[in-house]
C-alpha cells in the first residue's frame, strides 16, 4: 500500500499554528467558556448574550477552521473505496445503524448521569416530579398537607383540597419516572428517552429526505449532541418531550408518502403522552404538522383526515385522561394545576409580572437559538451546513416541512411571556432537537452532493463532521460538563455532609446562606410522600418574623409532629457556600457536637448557631400562623 503523499498530509506551519490558537483558547477557557452553562438555573443562563461569547465563539472558529483544514486533507489521504463499500452496506439497513447509534446516545448519556450529574435532581422542578412519582407508587394523586406545610413546602406544590397538596406538573412524565423506580432508577427513564430521541430523529429525516445517509447522521447527531446528551443525564421533562417530538415527526412524515397504521399509532400515543409533559411543545409541533399535511394535501382534504382520524382519537383520549385526573383531584371539571399563573401569551408587564414586548422577546428568542444551535453539536461551524438550502445552493423542497416547524415552534416562544421561559437556557428547547437534527443532516448530505465534483474537495463533508465531534469533544464537554457538575455538588453539600456523618433516622434543618447559589436546590430536599424517609429534611421557611425566637420555635414545631423517633440537626449552609451539621437539643437549644469541612473554622458556625438559634419556650403553632400558611400555599 503507498504511503499518503507528502501534499495531503498537514504541514509543519499547519500544526503551529493548531498549537498557537489551541493555547490562546485554553487561556481563556476559564474566561470565556465559564460564560455558556448548559444547564437552565445558574445565574449566568439567562437568555443575553454576554460580552464573552463573542470573542469566545471567534477563538472557537478560529480554531476550528484550522481542525478542519487538517481535518479535509486527512481524510482525502486515508478514504478508500473499502470504506466507501462498508458505508454502502451500512446503509442497507439503516434501522440497525439507527438502533447501533441510539445505544451509543444511551451509554454516553449514562455516564453523564453517573459521572457529572451523579444522580441527582439539579432543581426544584425535578424534586416535584419525583414527588409525584413516589405519589403514584403509593396508588394516589394527593398527600396529606403536614401541619408545619411549610417545612416541606416546594414552588411547584399546590392545594387540592384543605389538608391534600399534589406537585402540579402533568402526570405521564411522573409515571414514567415511576417506572425508572421500579426497575431501579428514575435516571433510566430518561436514558431511554434519549435512545428513543435518536432512534426516531433518524427515521424522520429519512422520510423527509428519502435517503438513508440523512437518518445516519441525524441519528449521529443527536446522540453526539452535548443539549441532548447532558439533559438526557438528569430527569428533566424535556427529555420525554424530546422523544414524543421525534416519535410525532417521524410519524407525520410518514403519513405524507403513505398511509401507514405504525405511523397513525405512533402520532397518536405520542401526542397523548407528550400533552401531559410539555403540552405547548407538543402542541406546537403537532399542530404545525398538520396544518403543513393538510396545505400539501389540500385536494384530498377529506381522504387525509380519515387518514389521521385514529391519530386523533388516541390524543383525544390521552386528554380526557387528563380531565379526569383534576377531577378526582379536585373533584370538578375545571383545568386546576397548570392554571397556576407561570405563563401567558400577549405582551406587556402585566401578562406575567415581567417585562414583555415583542423587542424584548425577539431578542431573547434570537439568543436562546443562538445558545440551542452551539449546543446541539458543540461549535458554531454547524451554521454553514444550513447555509446550502438558506441560500438555495441545493434542492430546497423538503427542507421546507423542517423549517416551518422550527419557525412556529419558536414563534410560540417569542408570543409566550413566562418567568420560566424568560429566564432559562436551551433545556427548555429540546424538544427542538430532532428537527434541527433533520435540517443539519439533510444539508451535511446535499452539501456533500454538491462537492462531488470537486474531489477530494467532497471530502469537506466527512471531514466537517469529524471536526464536529472533534470540536465538541474539546471545546464544549469539559465545560459544560465541569458546569453542571458544579451545580450538582453546590445543590446537594448538605445531603452528602449527613452521609459522610452516617446519620440515621435523623431530622434535618436546611439553612440557606444569603449568597446567590447556582442551583435552585440548594435548600432541603423534599421528602416522600409519607414523609417516612430515614433522613427527613426541612427547611426554615422565609415567611418566619424576624427575631431571635422564631427559628428555634419553628423547629420545634416541626419536631413535635416528625421528630419524636429522630435525632435532630441543624444543616447550616452559609455564605461560604459550605455546610456545617451540629447536633441540636431542642429542649435546651444545647449544641452537642458540630461538623464541618477541614478547611471550614468551626467555631464560625458555633457563633452564628449561639446568635441566630437561642434557645426559646416551647409553644404550639397558633391556628392563625397555620392559616397564614395554608393560604400561601394556595
Amino acid at each position: 500500500m503507498n504511503a499518503p503523499s507528502q501534499s495531503a498530509r498537514p504541514g509543519i506551519g499547519l500544526v503551529v499554528l493548531l498549537l498557537l490558537l489551541l493555547c490562546l483558547w485554553g487561556l481563556s477557557w476559564p474566561l470565556l467558556g465559564g460564560h455558556l452553562p448548559l444547564h437552565p438555573y445558574d445565574g449566568r443562563a439567562v437568555q443575553t448574550l454576554s460580552w464573552a461569547e463573542g470573542k469566545y465563539y471567534l477563538a472557537v472558529l478560529l480554531l476550528e477552521a484550522v481542525m478542519l483544514i487538517a481535518a479535509v486533507r486527512l481524510v482525502a489521504a486515508r478514504w478508500s473505496a473499502r470504506l466507501d463499500q462498508q458505508i454502502v452496506t451500512l446503509l442497507e439497513r439503516p434501522t440497525r445503524a439507527y438502533a447501533a447509534i441510539a445505544v451509543i446516545g444511551a451509554v454516553m448519556a449514562l455516564n453523564v448521569g453517573m459521572l457529572v450529574v451523579g444522580h441527582r435532581s439539579l432543581t426544584e422542578d425535578e424534586a416535584t416530579y419525583l414527588f409525584q412519582a413516589r405519589l403514584l407508587l403509593s396508588g394516589h394523586l394527593s398527600a396529606h398537607v403536614p401541619l408545619q406545610a411549610y417545612a416541606f413546602h416546594q414552588p411547584f406544590f399546590y392545594l387540592v383540597s384543605i389538608d391534600q397538596w399534589s406537585g402540579y406538573y402533568q402526570w405521564a412524565h411522573p409515571a414514567l419516572l415511576a417506572i425508572g423506580l421500579v426497575v431501579g432508577s428514575p435516571w433510566l427513564t430518561s436514558i431511554f428517552m434519549l435512545a428513543l430521541t435518536v432512534f426516531f430523529s433518524g427515521k424522520a429525516a429519512e422520510e423527509y429526505s428519502g435517503e438513508a445517509r440523512a437518518g445516519v447522521v441525524a441519528a449521529l447527531v443527536v446522540a453526539l449532541s452535548p443539549l441532548a446528551v447532558l439533559t438526557a443525564g438528569t430527569i428533566h421533562n424535556s427529555n420525554p418531550a424530546a422523544a414524543c417530538a421525534a416519535i410525532a415527526l417521524w410519524g407525520f412524515a410518514r403519513l405524507n408518502k403513505r398511509m401507514d397504521l405504525g405511523a397513525v399509532l405512533a402520532v397518536g400515543l405520542s401526542t397523548a403522552i407528550g400533552m401531559h409533559v410539555r403540552p405547548l411543545d407538543q402542541f406546537a409541533l403537532v399542530a404545525g404538522s398538520t396544518a403543513l399535511l393538510f396545505v400539501e394535501h389540500r385536494r384530498e382534504a377529506v381522504r387525509l383526515a380519515l387518514r389521521l382520524a385514529p391519530a386523533g382519537a388516541i390524543a383525544v383520549l390521552g386528554i380526557v385522561v387528563h380531565v379526569l385526573i383534576h377531577r378526582v383531584l379536585q373533584g370538578h371539571w375545571e383545568h386546576g394545576s397548570m392554571t397556576v399563573p407561570v405563563g401567558a401569551f400577549g405582551f406587556g408587564k402585566a401578562v406575567v409580572g415581567v417585562v414583555h414586548t415583542p423587542a424584548n422577546a425577539a431578542s431573547l428568542l434570537l439568543t436562546d437559538l443562538a445558545h440551542v444551535m452551539f449546543y446541539l453539536t458543540g461549535t458554531p461551524w454547524v451554521l454553514l451546513l444550513l447555509a446550502f438550502p438558506a441560500l438555495r445552493l441545493v434542492p430546497g423542497k423538503k427542507y421546507v416541512a423542517p423549517a416551518t416547524l422550527v419557525v412556529l415552534y419558536s414563534s410560540g416562544y417569542f408570543l409566550f411571556g413566562g418567568w420560566s421561559v424568560l429566564h432559562t437556557g436551551p433545556v427548555y428547547y429540546n424538544a427542538l432537537v430532532p428537527v434541527l437534527a433533520a435540517l443539519v443532516a439533510m444539508a451535511a448530505v446535499d452539501a456533500h452532493g454538491s462537492l462531488k465534483r470537486w474531489a477530494p474537495t467532497r471530502r469537506v463533508v466527512p471531514g466537517f463532521l469529524v471536526v464536529q465531534v472533534a470540536a465538541s469533544i474539546v471545546f464544549f464537554w469539559p465545560t459544560q460538563a465541569l458546569e453542571v457538575a458544579r451545580a450538582s455538588q453546590a445543590a446537594h453539600r448538605c445531603e452528602e455532609l449527613t452521609e459522610r456523618s452516617q446519620l440515621n433516622r435523623a431530622l434535618v434543618f436546611v439553612m440557606e446562606g444569603n449568597e446567590a447559589h447556582d442551583s435552585w436546590v440548594h435548600q432541603a430536599p423534599l421528602p416522600g410522600p409519607g414523609f417516612d424517609d430515614p433522613i427527613l429534611y426541612a427547611r426554615f421557611p422565609h415567611y418566619l418574623p424576624q427575631d431571635e425566637e422564631s427559628p428555634l420555635r419553628f423547629a420545634r414545631w416541626v419536631a413535635a409532629e416528625f421528630g419524636r423517633d429522630r435525632e435532630t440537626f441543624l444543616a447550616l449552609c452559609l455564605k461560604t457556600s459550605k455546610p456545617a451539621l451540629a447536633r441540636y437539643d431542642l429542649k435546651t437549644g444545647k449544641i452537642e457536637e458540630i461538623s464541618a469541612p477541614s478547611d471550614m473554622q468551626t467555631e464560625t458556625h458555633r457563633s452564628w448557631l449561639d446568635k441566630n438559634i437561642p434557645a426559646g419556650p416551647w409553644t404550639p403553632l397558633p391556628d392563625e400562623v397555620r392559616e397564614r400558611i395554608l393560604r400561601e400555599i394556595r
